[in-house]
């Protein structure tokens, strides 16, 4: 008996997923430090910089990071195609970086004012994030051969190296030097360029500057809808700012910061194990038990998840009073973002069959109706439901995402999910919501949550144990 598939991506999703979001956790580890340093027009200012930096993080790389998932494999056992292919993708990044940075210095005014909605006095904070971005890039470029190459010391190491630097020198900075939101990006800066040096060191071997038209636009037009899949829900994220930021304060946009945060407990986990999971799930793409593998996890996903996001829901007061005591005006939006969250992570599990079957340009159509949905609902919800009803405009957006590419999957390949489990589990959940609204009681909610987890977690076990064959390699 080989080993048990929840324990080789429970393995996969620490090396893998959890160390990838160091820099996610090092914002969470700070966040009791910057809500109390910070003023919430600052910490609005901050979390509209992080917005764009993801913005573009997302959108430059055009999507190669899937591109070098899919075809590393075709490569990887002949040396000479191998450093043709990383040396295609390097030749792009820098190419891409230096156009970035002429255009990013030279539309400073008018990114800065027309778009962020900020004022000149931030140019220090926009130029460090250009070379934070750009940084980035080449972190995320390493890292993701380092994980195809199954060298996980590798990864650990670069991951740590800018977890340990960026936490250290963002609360020296900006506790004991007083740098202001300054500290954050120059602890970004400081600790990308030590990591991409250590990184690029043990990349040596395979450094090449050699360049391939042919598997470039291979890379291009496989990886291009990834890149507008992610261009179109970034550029949400933008968008909700702008929103709230227009329509109410900078203020506002702080609170609803700190609401994404918390709300992001629940996101680290969910994207860690999709980290670990896709590529094992693309890898038995042939595999008899391939259906049924999905259907197991789909399940076990979905009740984890609720017992998760549950305890995050109904204790986002204690939660918000140790990270965020000034920000408990926020806890009316995390069941909202959190909900988001939630529906998101459908994809890694119900989509399937458009992955499988290569037709990313789905997710391209069905992210146009998915955004269209989010902006024009968040501008109607947001006049009676204030910042509530932007991040309810985003809740219906993914739940138009998740509903069309779930349609055509299932026209692609067809699994058999226990539907009336998932349904079930969504009352429950959905309950749990709208429960959190009125009860205020913490003992009362400490029922509801054990309630919650002692229905899941017996379900978890009993799925466990009858699917024992097919969790077995």
């Amino acid at each position: 008996m080989g080993k048990n598939l929840i324990s080789k991506i429970t393995t996969d999703t620490f090396f893998y997923g959890i160390t990838n979001y160091f820099s996610v956790i090092v914002a969470i580890i700070l966040l009791p430090v910057y809500t109390r340093i910070f003023s919430k027009e600052s910490y609005g200012v901050l979390d509209i910089f992080n917005v764009w930096n993801n913005f573009l993080v997302m959108v430059l790389p055009l999507g190669f990071y899937s591109g070098i998932l899919r075809f590393y494999p075709d490569y990887k056992n002949d040396n000479k195609q191998r450093k043709l292919f990383s040396g295609t993708i390097l030749n792009y990044f820098i190419f891409i970086s230096i156009v970035f940075i002429i255009v990013w210095f030279l539309g400073e005014k008018i990114v800065l004012v027309n778009f962020m909605r900020l004022s000149l006095n931030e140019s220090y904070i926009y130029n460090l994030s250009a070379i934070v971005v750009v940084e980035i890039l080449f972190l995320e470029y390493l890292k993701t051969f380092f994980r195809m190459q199954f060298q996980r010391n590798r990864f650990l190491i670069v991951s740590l190296i800018n977890f340990i630097l960026l936490s250290s020198l963002g609360f020296g900075l900006v506790y004991f030097y007083h740098f202001g939101i300054e500290g954050f990006f120059i602890a970004s800066v400081v600790a990308l360029s030590v990591s991409n040096v250590v990184g690029f060191y043990f990349f040596k071997e395979q450094l090449s500057l050699s360049f391939n038209k042919k598997i470039f636009k291979e890379i291009f037009f496989y990886s291009i809808h990834f890149m507008s899949v992610s261009l179109l829900f970034k550029a949400t994220d933008l968008i909700d700012r702008y929103l709230l930021n227009n329509f109410f304060s900078l203020v506002s946009v702080g609170e609803y910061a700190i609401a994404v945060k918390i709300s992001n407990f629940y996101n680290i986990l969910l994207s860690a194990v999709a980290f670990a999971w896709m590529p094992y799930v693309l890898s038995i793409k042939n595999d008899d038990k391939l259906k049924q593998t999905i259907k197991v996890f789909a399940n076990l996903f979905i009740l984890a998840s609720i017992v998760l996001t549950s305890f995050i829901i109904l204790f986002q007061k204690e939660i918000l009073a140790f990270f965020a005591p000034n920000y408990l005006i926020s806890g009316k939006l995390i069941p909202i973002i959190i909900s988001y969250l939630f529906v998101n992570g459908f994809v890694y599990f119900f989509t399937l069959g458009i992955q499988l079957k290569k037709i990313t340009r789905i997710f391209t159509y069905a992210a146009i109706f998915s955004v269209l949905t989010n902006v024009l609902s968040s501008i109607f919800l947001s006049k009676y439901f204030q910042e509530s009803g932007i991040a309810l405009g985003s809740l219906l957006g993914s739940i138009i995402w998740v509903a069309i590419l779930f349609y055509f999957s299932q026209k692609k390949i067809n699994i058999r999910f226990n539907y009336s489990l998932i349904i079930s589990s969504l009352i429950l959940y959905l309950l749990v919501v709208i429960l959190s609204y009125f009860i205020d009681s913490i003992y009362l909610r400490i029922l509801l949550f054990g309630i919650v987890f002692l229905i899941s977690m017996p379900i978890i076990i009993l799925i466990i144990k009858k699917n024992k064959i097919i969790l077995d390699e």
